[in-house]
């Protein structure tokens, strides 16, 4: 499945992007992220902007909660651009994704692809011990090999409120774990 943001987007004409403000996750219309979300998400150099996200008991909050590869096939992410974003969650928590799986897909040689991909003037915090804080992506698990990432940053502030937490600039942590053979 491929999904493409065809256009820009705003609440007026003349603005250039999709505003989310409208969609505060304490308010009447609440934003909550978009779940378990596999496929490509070609952003075609459009901006997402005004994302107010606030989980702090939640796992995997992202303007994406978790994103992953189909079969046989990664998952790119590209040409997208996110602004003013404001995430707080409980763990697992980046600007795009909480969480990036290729769901014990061994076929997959590129788990993930990120291209163009960039997430500015934001904050993202987590709020739960032996979490995953990143600015882009909190946790990438599952086996993933063979990562593209290319041209592609995070401007902003990261948050958490335990030293048990594990955090980074673009992702929070990789867990690589091996699968058992029961």
């Amino acid at each position: 499945n491929v999904y493409v943001l065809v256009k820009d987007f705003s609440g007026s004409v003349n603005n250039t992007h999709l505003d989310m403000s409208s969609y505060a996750s304490t308010g009447s219309q609440p934003f909550y992220p978009i779940q378990n979300f596999t496929g490509t998400f070609e952003g075609q150099n459009h901006k997402i902007s005004n994302v107010t996200i606030n989980m702090p008991t939640a796992e995997n909050v992202g303007l994406f909660a978790k994103i992953g590869s189909i079969i046989n096939k990664a998952n790119p992410v590209r040409n997208l651009y996110l602004k003013d974003f404001n995430i707080t969650g409980g763990n697992n928590v980046g600007c795009l994704a909480g969480v990036y799986s290729k769901n014990n897909d061994t076929t997959i040689t590129t788990a993930l692809m990120l291209q163009n991909v960039f997430c500015n003037t934001s904050t993202i915090s987590s709020k739960k011990d032996n979490g995953y804080t990143g600015g882009l992506i909190g946790l990438i698990e599952k086996h993933n090999t063979g990562m593209q990432i290319q041209n592609v940053s995070f401007i902003g502030y990261i948050h958490a409120d335990s030293d048990n937490m594990y955090k980074g600039g673009l992702f929070g942590g990789v867990d690589d774990k091996t699968p058992s053979k029961t």
